[in-house]
């Protein structure tokens, strides 16, 4: 599964020269698309360990 990084033109992360660091990217929140699975447990992919993350339906 590719992971595609998105930002506004806007956003503070849209100034770091590349490549962005575990470091920046955790002082912002992640968006994370929900998981429709209902017999695995739950996951996260793509989400720091402490990242503050809004998971949003579709």
């Amino acid at each position: 599964m590719d992971f595609v990084f998105v930002v506004s033109p806007n956003h503070p992360l849209a100034t770091v020269q590349e490549p962005l660091g575990k470091a920046e990217l955790a002082k912002h929140r992640g968006i994370a698309v929900s998981d429709s699975v209902c017999k695995l447990p739950p996951r996260s992919v793509g989400l720091l360990q402490g990242q503050e993350s809004l998971a949003v339906p579709n």
